[in-house]
């Protein structure tokens, strides 16, 4: 029998698969298969939280002998959060909204190993511009970026040029996986 992987992402996102490669991390991801909570309330709701929590608890239940990452994203702007769109039309809608401003996008963390009871959650905020987005500009993105599945409508990582003028903060939070808190995390709990 072999021993049981010492880290798991709890998450089937290729870009968080990527963040956590790139950190020279040895783990392996796996889908979570929880439905996720959604919130319209301010963003200072405990949604992304619990959502992280949530993922890193079930895949936990499975191996208690690792650490298992679960992780969750969402925009805030103007007082409430943005999540994945619903449809096209949606997805047109949120971008229409979040045009020519600033928003927030915030990542929740959740590390938990179930054996020695450990349970941290953390979040890190960076800040996003956007472009003056016209329904033309916003057409050719979507052609051109699979939008459905993110917090947002967007995806950074995927022609985020065409739509963002500049970011605060961590890049790797907007794509979904804080690297910098989470190898702080890591480093405190794992080694």
């Amino acid at each position: 029998m072999s021993s049981p992987p010492g880290l798991v992402l709890a998450s089937a996102s290729p870009q968080r698969n990527k963040i956590l490669s790139q950190m020279q991390c040895e783990f392996i991801s796996l889908n979570p298969c929880v439905e996720e909570s959604s919130d319209e309330r301010p963003y200072y709701s405990q949604t992304p939280f619990l959502n992280a929590l949530k993922k890193a608890l079930r895949v936990s239940e499975d191996y208690p002998s690792s650490y298992v990452i679960g992780a969750d994203t969402v925009i805030e702007f103007s007082g409430s959060s943005i999540g994945k769109p619903k449809d096209a039309d949606d997805a047109v809608e949120i971008l229409k909204k979040l045009s020519g401003k600033r928003h927030s996008v915030i990542t929740a963390v959740a590390l938990v190993h179930r054996k020695n009871g450990l349970r941290c959650v953390f979040a890190d905020l960076s800040i996003v511009a956007m472009k003056e987005l016209d329904e033309s500009l916003i057409r050719k993105y979507m052609d051109s970026t699979n939008v459905l599945d993110k917090a947002g409508a967007y995806a950074i990582q995927e022609n985020g040029s065409m739509i963002i003028s500049g970011i605060e903060g961590s890049y790797d939070n907007i794509v979904g996986l804080p690297s910098e808190k989470l190898k702080i995390a890591l480093d405190a709990h794992c080694r």
